[in-house]
């Protein structure tokens, strides 16, 4: 009777969506821009799917960005998103989109290595 109930539970299950971020490869995408920068405001989404953090450039390391930018990112783990705090003074590892900024996990992971 519980293999019975544990194969049904595996069966009824619903699938796991969880980010992951592979091994750096010859096909993975490489920040833009990294930069050290200081959070000055986050602005999250009427949803909480994503958030605009704008960012106060101190020194470009990768890439060219002046001033204050914005940056979007969903701020959900499961797709890869990440949350920055007001005040916050550190690496961000970014990719060009349009004429605005974007990041994951992925690529804030990159940053760290």
């Amino acid at each position: 009777m519980r293999f019975a109930l544990a194969l049904a539970g595996l069966l009824l299950a619903s699938p796991a969506f969880a980010c992951s971020c592979m091994r750096p490869g010859p096909d993975t995408p490489k920040p833009q821009h990294l930069l050290l920068a200081t959070v000055t405001d986050v602005a999250t989404s009427s949803d909480g799917a994503s958030a605009v953090t704008t960012l106060k450039v101190i020194r470009n390391l990768i890439g060219r960005a002046e001033g204050t930018i914005r940056v979007r990112a969903r701020t959900s783990s499961a797709g890869c998103g990440v949350r920055f705090r007001k005040g916050a003074r550190q690496l961000f590892a970014l990719q060009r989109q349009g004429s605005g900024y974007t990041t994951n996990l992925c690529l804030m992971l990159q940053a760290q290595q």
